[in-house]
């Protein structure tokens, strides 16, 4: 599981960037916080 996360975690980001460009300053600003709550998730359930 930890290996995949690994695999994934730099699309995700990637992807997390570009929708941010898309969206703007807010859009990123939410994106972010909501990565981040689901970063803290993804922690405390290993």
């Amino acid at each position: 599981m930890a290996a995949k996360l690994v695999l994934i975690l730099p699309l995700l980001i990637g992807l997390l960037f570009f929708t941010a460009g898309i969206l703007g300053a807010y859009g990123s600003l939410t994106i972010a916080t909501v990565f981040i709550f689901l970063a803290l998730l993804a922690f405390a359930a290993r």
